[in-house]
């Protein structure tokens, strides 16, 4: 199914955009049909994040809600997060693997977002499979958007 790139340049230092990526928290006043999320699990000085996720979308005529746990693992060296779905919890996630880099920049730093998804549902069909990759896209467009903005604003 989803296979998404996407890219955010900011003026911000990139140490500074890398620390806020942390704050998965905070997520839910960036990230469109996010509805909560609920951090069950910090370690290694926060380089480990076990959280759950629950976000809604409308298809068609219906809004659907998706929960799901997410593990991030945050590497300082590569200054990269690899997050993925845990294998206990997927929710509708057949799979989600991505990575979140973030590196230096001329303009002052740059995001980059992989996600490689695939979602089980009954309803599912291309027609579908175009409107939940939008929706994941623009989700992860705003929620880089919004950290840029706010590490922009100090």
């Amino acid at each position: 199914m989803g296979k998404i790139k996407m890219s955010v340049v900011s003026s911000a230092p990139v140490e500074t955009l890398y620390q806020m990526g942390h704050d998965v928290a905070s997520f839910t006043e960036l990230f469109p049909s996010l509805k909560s999320i609920k951090v069950l699990e910090k370690k290694d000085e926060g380089k480990f994040c076990r959280a759950e996720w629950t976000a809604g979308a409308k298809l068609i005529t219906q809004t659907h809600t998706m929960t799901w746990i997410q593990e991030d693992v945050w590497d300082d060296e590569t200054m990269c997060c690899n997050f993925s779905c845990a294998q206990d919890s997927p929710g509708r996630f057949k799979h989600l693997r991505g990575r979140w880099h973030f590196k230096p920049h001329r303009k002052g730093s740059e995001m980059l977002m992989e996600i490689d998804y695939a979602i089980d549902h009954p309803l599912m069909n291309p027609m579908i499979e175009k409107i939940i990759d939008g929706i994941m896209k623009r989700n992860n467009e705003s929620l880089m958007n919004g950290l840029r903005k706010k590490a922009e604003r100090g």
